[in-house]
């Protein structure tokens, strides 16, 4: 418990890390519009003179999905600060919202939160809150974009809103395989550092055998021991097989997190899907510096403008 405890202090900020650079600090979101629909909400950046949609669903973390703003300054964002600057003249994007969080506030702390946060209630806020947004808005195309934590989700979501607009999947840092799969990859990985080896395998023994924890104490990177054990089983290649519409997948080499080898999955076992992959060297799953970001965030838009008929 002691290698667990150390690692949850220097993570626990790390999932909205990934685009920590390369963004206005003062003004990351400028034309950002508010909108509540019952328990939930979401952000929107309308595009008047288009048709077309970008969604973002972002990756872990107990702030609001945008990041975290400390008086002026945003200490850090989210990818939608990236994507805002290639994609917001050709789309209109909107990002749904953790559930109804709110810009500026911590929730690590907060029991109700910590209790609500698993795979199944998240899946339905995210749901909830883009259908109702679809209800009000008609669009042509529509893209939806994943990173992590979001990557999961994402074909997911696909399936469920059965929506004939959405055309296009991105998937950044997650790939196809459950968990359960992932670890013992990372346990031995040669990219992995040798205190996270032994750390996955004290997460291998915790979720060995049934039940799962349903605590709410906190486990791997910070998050609820009772969070992963709602989604130490989900495998998003079971998803996949169903799906026949473009998809970029996206994946560091050196990710010690989620191991390249969960996208390497789908590429090796979905060759007739019109899947692209793009892998970068030197690349882990948050430490992204501002030359990267500025690659990644140009080649995503390049890719989805082309594919976008």
């Amino acid at each position: 418990m002691r290698l667990v405890k150390y690692f949850l202090i220097i993570l626990l900020s790390l999932p909205l890390l990934a685009c920590v650079t390369s963004f206005n600090k003062k003004s990351p979101y400028i034309g950002i519009k508010t909108l509540y629909f019952d328990d939930n909400k979401g952000y929107e950046f309308k595009n008047e003179k288009s048709k077309k949609l970008l969604i973002i669903i972002e990756g872990s973390g107990w702030n609001s999905v945008l990041g975290y703003k400390q008086k002026q300054n945003w200490r850090f964002v989210g990818t939608t600060a990236q994507l805002l600057q290639v994609l917001q003249d050709r789309y209109t994007i909107f990002i749904p919202e953790r559930f109804n969080w709110e810009i500026g506030k911590n929730y690590e702390a907060d029991p109700d939160e910590l209790y609500r946060y698993t795979f199944d209630n998240l899946l339905e806020s995210y749901k909830a809150t883009i259908l109702e947004y679809l209800s009000h808005n008609e669009y042509e195309s529509i893209v939806m974009f994943g990173v992590s934590e979001g990557a999961l989700l994402i074909p997911i979501l696909y399936n469920q809103l059965n929506n004939k607009n959405v055309n296009q999947l991105v998937s950044m840092n997650y790939g196809g395989l459950s968990l359960h799969e992932m670890y013992p990859i990372l346990a031995e990985s040669k990219v992995t550092p040798v205190a996270w080896k032994k750390l996955y395998n004290q997460i291998i023994e915790v979720y060995s055998s049934k039940p799962y924890p349903n605590a709410v104490e906190k486990g791997y990177i910070g998050m609820p021991m009772r969070f992963w054990s709602s989604i130490v089983d989900i495998r998003p290649f079971d998803y996949y097989i169903k799906i026949n519409i473009p998809v970029l997948f996206i994946h560091g080499i050196n990710d010690f997190n989620v191991p390249v080898e969960s996208t390497q999955y789908i590429e090796k076992n979905l060759p007739n899907k019109p899947f692209e992959y793009l892998y970068y060297k030197n690349l882990g799953h948050t430490n992204i510096s501002p030359k990267q970001a500025i690659k990644i965030r140009e080649d995503i838009a390049k890719w989805i403008i082309a594919h976008d008929k």
